[in-house]
C-alpha cells in the first residue's frame, strides 16, 4: 500500500494531467497567484522537514544526551527560518486558512521541542497530538487545492504523458525516435534504448529536447549500472545528467521527473537509505524551490499550459524523505517505484 509518506500525493498526480493540447479549458491564474502558492507549499516542506529530524531524535537517539538537546536548538533556529517564511506570505491571501495552519504548525512544534530534555515520553505524545491533527489537515487542504487546480480533468494515460515529451521535438524523425527509445526502456531492453536515446541526444546538445534525453539516459544507467563504461560510478553520471536538467534556465516537461529522480539517487548514493541516515530535506527543499522558480515564470508567460500546472502541482506537493519505513527510510519506496522492474515497467 502506498502511503502519504516518501511519495505524499504525488503518485496519484504523476499520470494526472492531459496533454498541453487538450481541449479542455484551462483555468486561469495570474502569475501572483502561483507565487505566493509556491511560498505557501515551500514553507509547509520546511516545517515538515524540521518535523521530520524532530521525530529522528525522539525515536532514534536519545533526548537526554547533551548532543541532542543541542540538535533541537538548531531546529528552534531552523523553526525560526520557518517563521520568516509564514510572515512573507502577504495578508491579503485568498486563503487565509492555510497561513492559519502554517502559523499553528510552527507553534506546535516550538512547544515540543522546548524543553524537551526534560519532558517524559507521556508529555511529549500529548503535546504531538494537537500539531498531528493541524498537520492532517493541512494535508487535507492542499488535496483539495490541488484537486481544483487540476480543474477536475481526469487521469491520462501513458501516451497523453509522452505526448507532453514528443511535441518538443522539432521534426517526426526525432518524435519517432524517442518514441521508439521510450518503448525499447518500457520492454527492459536497456542497452537498445540507451543507445537510441545517446543517439537522439547528440542532435540536441541544449535546450528541453537535451533534458528529456538526459532524464531517459539516466533512467537506463539506474536500472542497468554496467550500461556505464566511464571513469565514474553510473550512479554519478545519471546525477550529474539530472542535475543538468533541475540546475538549467529553461522550462521544460521533464522538471519535476528530474527533481524527483536526483532526489532519490542523491540520497541513496551520499547518505543512504536506513532510518539512521542523514536525510537533509531542508537542503533538497531550497533546491526543489529554486526549480518551482523557473515553473512560475514560465507559466506567467504561459498560464495556459496545463502540464506546466501539474509539474508545479507534483513538484511542490511531493513529500519529504522520511523514516520509518519497513526497511529504512521512505527513499526506499521512490527508489522502487523509479527503478525495479516489479513496480516500473
Amino acid at each position: 500500500m502506498i502511503k502519504i509518506l516518501g511519495i505524499c500525493m504525488i503518485l496519484v498526480l504523476l499520470m494526472v494531467a492531459p496533454s498541453a493540447g487538450a481541449a479542455e479549458t484551462v483555468t486561469v491564474r495570474d502569475a501572483a497567484y502561483w507565487k505566493v502558492l509556491g511560498r505557501y507549499l515551500h514553507a509547509g516542506n520546511q516545517i515538515h522537514a524540521v518535523d521530520i529530524e524532530g521525530k529522528r531524535h525522539l525515536i532514534w537517539g536519545n533526548r537526554m544526551t547533551t548532543g541532542v538537546a543541542q540538535a533541537y536548538r538548531d531546529l528552534l533556529l531552523r523553526l525560526e527560518t520557518a517563521v520568516i517564511l509564514v510572515r512573507q506570505l502577504p495578508n491579503d491571501s485568498e486563503d487565509e486558512l492555510l497561513r492559519q495552519n502554517l502559523q499553528d504548525q510552527v507553534r506546535l512544534l516550538r512547544e515540543i521541542y522546548s524543553g524537551i530534555e526534560t519532558k517524559s515520553d507521556d508529555e511529549i505524545v500529548r503535546e504531538y497530538r494537537p500539531f498531528q491533527r493541524v498537520k492532517k489537515e493541512y494535508r487535507r487542504h492542499c488535496n483539495r487545492l490541488f484537486e481544483e487546480l487540476l480543474d477536475g480533468r481526469p487521469p491520462p494515460d501513458r501516451e497523453m504523458e509522452l505526448s507532453e515529451q514528443l511535441h518538443v521535438f522539432p521534426n517526426n524523425e526525432d518524435r519517432a525516435a524517442y518514441r521508439l527509445a521510450v518503448e525499447l526502456f518500457q520492454q527492459s531492453r536497456l542497452r537498445e534504448a540507451f543507445d537510441q536515446f545517446v543517439a537522439v541526444q547528440q542532435r540536441y546538445p541544449h535546450g528541453p529536447a537535451a533534458d528529456i534525453l538526459n532524464v531517459g539516459i539516466a533512467d537506463c544507467l539506474m536500472r542497468d549500472f554496467e550500461l556505464w563504461t566511464g571513469r565514474t560510478d553510473p550512479e554519478e553520471e545519471a546525477l550529474r545528467l539530472l542535475e543538468t536538467v533541475i540546475d538549467g534556465e529553461e522550462y521544460s516537461p521533464v522538471l519535476f521527473a528530474s527533481f524527483y529522480r536526483w532526489r532519490t539517487v542523491y540520497q541513496s548514493y551520499w547518505h543512504g537509505m536506513s532510518n539512521y541516515s542523514e536525510i537533509p530535506n531542508w537542503d533538497y527543499n531550497l533546491r526543489r524551490h529554486r526549480l518551482s522558480q523557473r515553473i512560475i515564470e514560465y507559466l506567467a508567460e504561459n498560464p495556459r499550459d496545463f502540464w506546466a500546472r501539474v509539474q508545479l502541482i507534483q513538484l511542490m506537493g511531493l513529500g519529504n524523505i522520511t523514516r520509518g519505513c519497513m526497511a529504512g527510510n521512505c527513499n526506499l519506496i521512490d527508489w522502487g517505484y523509479l527503478y525495479m522492474d516489479e513496480v516500473y515497467p
